[in-house]
């Protein structure tokens, strides 16, 4: 009995790395609404514009931009979560019908409120970066798989537009929620790589220390896998039956999962999607970054110890005075939202990245600044 668990546990990782990961873990398929001008959504002042990734495709990545106002403000380089775009809903509305309820979009409206510029980058397969990797199903392997490469040069090609714009480094502030916030970290690095500095300040609000802590954070409950093998059989299942790929009834799934990670390891390097934020911050020279990292105790899609993992990285296991830790709580969540993953203030977080953002300022010479 003991190794006909194990073998559908491992069976369990195999199939929710093919067929589930692009959802769970990027939101492929969920919230595709059509994305309108940002106009639309009370964006004054920012335009819609297209870029082209590095990969071979040439691969379109959509952005929203805005000019900062006020010359001394930051120019925020924004990255958002798993699933949807900057103008979905979020899961947990804190109102019906209620516009507050699109924290993505509120965060915007904070960061171009203050004066700064903004430059909201549509993540690859969502809003206006669509590509042929959004899938109607579940089902995606070989070239249609997003990839740590294929984002990578999606980077690359936001830093031709930094250049063409001659926003240098020391101007902006880098940061994402979630997901977003693991691509914060590689536009970091890549700013790092091809313009030879990094951002004045990295923030990631509620983010994974590695692609592998996000998946064993969903893969804890069985009731997770049981949701997708539910998707899978509806799509490629004529029988009616619930199956975790052949032969694996539902049921069988237990209700905590003892994962090996040896095995999630090696499939997601398989996959060349490890998104190790925790390295990156280990690797990069930030002496000359501040680095931000807030976190819900109590969020249950990302667990609190994920940024305790990347503090000990951005930290280099030592007390490092760039590093500013807070967890959401009090004043920095809001009481009518439920969900702690979704759960934060954008005002408080941009009062916070613009506060570090000054003090960075005042540590570089006048005529680095613009």
């Amino acid at each position: 009995m003991g190794y006909m668990l194990k073998h559908i546990e491992n069976r369990a990782i195999a199939e929710f790395i093919r067929y589930g990961n692009q959802s769970m873990l990027f939101g492929l398929g969920e919230d595709q609404e059509k994305i309108h001008d940002p106009q639309t959504y009370g964006l004054k002042g920012f335009e819609a514009l297209t870029i082209q990734s590095h990969d071979s495709n040439r691969t379109p990545i959509g952005l929203w931009y805005k000019l900062p106002t006020d010359a001394t403000k930051p120019i925020y380089i924004a990255f958002h979560g798993r699933g949807g775009s900057w103008a979905s809903k979020s899961k947990s509305p804190s109102k019906e019908n209620d516009e507050g309820d699109r924290r993505r979009l509120k965060w915007l409206k904070e960061m171009a409120d203050s004066g700064a510029g903004v430059i909201a980058v549509h993540t690859r397969g969502f809003g206006l970066s669509k590509t042929n990797e959004t899938p109607k199903g579940l089902h995606l392997t070989g070239s249609s798989f997003i990839n740590e490469s294929k984002l990578k040069k999606d980077m690359e090609a936001v830093v031709d537009f930094l250049k063409e714009k001659k926003i240098k480094p020391q101007q902006t502030i880098v940061t994402g929620e979630s997901l977003g916030g693991a691509l914060a970290a590689m536009m970091a690095e890549t700013m790092n790589e091809t313009m030879h500095k990094p951002p004045a300040v990295l923030g990631m609000v509620n983010s994974f220390a590695s692609m592998k802590d996000a998946a064993l954070d969903m893969l804890k409950h069985g009731d997770v896998l049981r949701k997708y093998a539910r998707k899978y059989d509806e799509e490629h299942s004529k029988s009616g039956g619930w199956y975790l790929g052949k032969n694996i009834p539902m049921s069988w799934i237990p209700e905590k999962l003892d994962i090996e990670e040896g095995t999630l390891d090696s499939v997601l390097k398989a996959k060349s999607i490890q998104l190790n934020t925790g390295k990156r911050l280990s690797n990069m020279h930030l002496d000359q970054t501040q680095v931000y990292i807030a976190h819900a105790p109590g969020d249950t899609t990302v667990s609190f110890v994920n940024a305790e993992a990347l503090r000990r990285s951005a930290s280099r296991n030592g007390n490092n005075p760039l590093v500013t830790f807070k967890k959401l709580e009090g004043d920095y969540i809001e009481p009518d939202c439920t969900d702690p993953h979704l759960n934060w203030n954008p005002k408080k977080i941009v009062k916070d990245l613009e506060g570090i953002f000054n003090r960075q300022r005042q540590a570089i010479p006048a005529e680095l600044r613009r």
